[in-house]
């Protein structure tokens, strides 16, 4: 009966959200939404849990034998222990926010780690940056910035350019450049 009342809740839930994105009130939304942020995680995770088990079931019909009922079980379990890892980790999440803010930027960094020792530029730095007589020129000019693509190839006239227009990208490139010349790190950095 309790599953019956969550569909039936849940449904609800859905139809005035649908009806408040309709008309445009998104504070209604926004409101609908943060009030009923328990609901909502719990309705994931058990989504979450089903796909897994259906998953595992599956797994274990196309395999046929006892190793694969075994291997189906064993997902069960696994996949059980990783949402509950990861309902635990939402619900520290929502206790210390602060806290898993800084812990996803020191993942995000330490994933990035690698960029910051390697020197040299790669693939098509050497022309994008290099060879970019916006980028490495003695003096700058905004009228060449707007005349010239990302690679530093005049945009109209003679000669070849697929017309990758970025002059805010080549811009921050050249900033860089004068922050710390051709010094790859510093591009990494920034």
């Amino acid at each position: 009966m309790g599953e019956v009342s969550e569909g039936y809740e849940g449904r609800v839930l859905l139809q005035n959200a649908v009806g408040a994105i309709q008309d445009g009130r998104w504070d209604d939304l926004t409101h609908l939404l943060q009030s009923n942020v328990p609901q909502l995680q719990a309705a994931r995770l058990r989504l979450e849990q089903k796909a897994l088990e259906r998953h595992a079931s599956r797994a274990a019909a196309a395999k046929g034998d006892a190793v694969g009922q075994e291997a189906a079980d064993e997902s069960k379990v696994r996949g059980k222990t990783i949402v509950k890892m990861a309902a635990a980790v939402a619900a520290w999440a929502d206790r210390f926010p602060w806290f898993a803010l800084l812990a996803v930027q020191l993942l995000v960094l330490a994933s990035f780690a690698p960029a910051f020792l390697y020197s040299g530029f790669i693939m098509d730095d050497t022309v994008g940056i290099q060879r970019n007589p916006n980028v490495v020129g003695e003096e700058f000019s905004l009228a060449e910035l707007l005349r010239r693509d990302f690679w530093g190839l005049p945009m109209h006239g003679s000669g070849w350019t697929n017309k990758s227009f970025r002059p805010l990208t080549t811009l921050t490139f050249r900033w860089n450049y004068l922050l710390h010349g051709l010094d790859s790190c510093g591009f990494h950095v920034t």
